[in-house]
């Protein structure tokens, strides 16, 4: 099962946070070009099936907190504060090693089922 497949059987909603829309618009960028990258952003951004939740200045030190204390690369932990802030528990990502260092979070490998 592809991503695309794993995504549209869930049916659910999914969320993303700013480091998401950073990360997916620079691989846009490299993949597809600067116009693309830029019509996939705004598309994420006003999307029905995603909800955006915004970093916080809260997220980024409780970040740092989970960074030293569970050995998660900065960005990765600052996902994870960003998360349990907003009520998530659950994240589909194929970097299973990192963000299963964390206990309160489930990883769901959309590319490996």
């Amino acid at each position: 099962m592809n991503a695309k497949s794993f995504f549209e059987e869930k049916r659910e909603k999914f969320c993303f946070n700013t480091i998401i829309a950073l990360e997916s618009h620079y691989g846009y960028l490299r993949n597809l070009g600067a116009e693309e990258a830029e019509v996939r952003l705004k598309a994420m951004l006003g999307s029905k099936l995603l909800k955006y939740y915004a970093i916080t200045e809260e997220d980024l030190i409780k970040g740092a907190e989970i960074s030293r204390r569970y050995d998660i690369k900065t960005n990765d932990a600052t996902i994870i504060a960003n998360m349990l802030r907003n009520g998530i528990d659950r994240i589909a990502t194929d970097n299973v090693k990192d963000f299963s260092k964390h206990p309160k979070v489930k990883v769901i490998n959309p590319i490996k089922r």
